[in-house]
């Protein structure tokens, strides 16, 4: 059989293996990468807007979320080490949709704090949802990690629709775009939650976050 027909097969049994929790999870990733693009991206206009701030002014916020956002990963890895990483992924993602709306009727000091505190929210979701969406994908595993990888573009296109939205209305109402994005990560950690656990080799396999600690791979089931 020549190379190229084998590759092509696969190609296609890779992504025949990609279950739905993998392809729910490559949609989960391109939303996260979205909101945390959009929320840093306008967090200077939103202050201008607020606090009628300067780039300056602007620019010290965002640099204030940047720093929550380092301290937060290291909190939240502790964290995922005593509760289910999902259900910590769900709770911030719903808590960064109560952020967005607020920012959106809020646009003062307030709603500053909230758009900055978004940050605190963003630093568990990336590596999160990379590791469960790969749980028991066995075979697949190479081309759940590319579609995962490849959902990164999602900080490419939402901006530009946040953009739009900002020209239209004002930055406050635009963060509409980032509340939606993560209300979809949201749904993405409910989704794991409800799912079966995955099954490989007759053993079954739990979350896969950040803090988890994984063994030697263990064969797919039929595997010589």
């Amino acid at each position: 059989m020549p190379a190229r027909t084998r590759a092509a097969r696969a190609s296609c049994s890779a992504c025949c293996g990609a279950t739905s929790a993998t392809r729910f999870g490559v949609v989960a990733q391109f939303m996260n990468v979205a909101a945390q693009v959009c929320s840093w991206t306008y967090l200077i206009q939103y202050v201008e807007q607020a606090l009628g701030g300067s780039l300056a002014k602007g620019g010290a916020y965002l640099q204030l979320s940047l720093l929550i956002f380092l301290a937060s990963r290291f909190l939240m890895t502790w964290v995922i080490g005593y509760i289910r990483a999902t259900k910590v992924l769900a709770a911030l993602a719903f808590l960064a949709v109560l952020l967005c709306v607020f920012a959106m009727s809020s646009p003062n000091q307030a709603g500053v704090f909230a758009v900055v505190a978004l940050s605190f929210c963003l630093s568990l979701m990336f590596p999160t949802i990379y590791g469960v969406a790969l749980t028991g994908l066995g075979p697949a595993t190479k081309f759940g990690a590319a579609g995962l990888v490849m959902a990164i573009v999602g900080g490419a296109i939402m901006p530009l629709v946040q953009g739009k939205l900002v020209d239209a209305t004002s930055p406050a109402f635009s963060f509409i775009v980032p509340g939606f994005c993560f209300a979809v990560v949201g749904l993405y950690a409910l989704y794991d939650l409800k799912a079966p656990p995955s099954v490989i080799g007759g053993k079954v396999v739990g979350d896969a976050g950040p803090a988890s600690l994984t063994g030697p791979a263990q064969p797919a089931e039929g595997a010589a």
